[in-house]
């Protein structure tokens, strides 16, 4: 969610929950995805729903003449594992 004001509503822990459980119902075992490492924001939020880091890769990206690294992040199925709604 874009918006400031809608930030810690719930949204994404809806979201993520929503994926998390048709990624089980299609028979998936887990998910993966990246993040940037400066992204202080996602990944608290990835940690409190039970994505973990499995890896990096630097420098990845370059942002206001900074680079950083990109963080490899997974979450495993069954669902009793995520802290979802």
């Amino acid at each position: 969610i874009g918006e400031v004001g809608e930030w810690r509503g719930g949204y994404g822990r809806a979201v993520m929950g929503w994926l998390f459980r048709k990624a089980a119902s299609l028979g998936l075992s887990r998910l993966t995805g990246q993040v940037l490492s400066n992204n202080e924001r996602a990944l608290k939020f990835y940690t409190a729903v039970g994505v973990v880091e499995v890896g990096r890769k630097e420098p990845y990206f370059g942002q206001n003449g900074r680079t950083y690294a990109t963080l490899r992040i997974e979450a495993e199925i069954p669902l009793e594992r995520l802290r979802v709604t």
